[in-house]
């Protein structure tokens, strides 16, 4: 679930063609990791450029 109703200057409609490209872009495998918990698994992530 994520809040957005539209980008500064564009109407709601104008922005969801390019909100749901975005969105589709940063949640693809591509650019995603999956990660299959074990005892005493460590993950670590870098949030600088999120």
């Amino acid at each position: 679930p994520i809040h957005f109703s539209r980008f500064e200057g564009m109407t709601p409609e104008e922005s969801k063609p390019l909100f749901d490209t975005l969105v589709a872009h940063a949640t693809g495998p591509e650019v995603t990791c999956r990660f299959r918990w074990k005892n005493g698994s460590v993950a670590m992530w870098d949030n600088r450029c999120t």
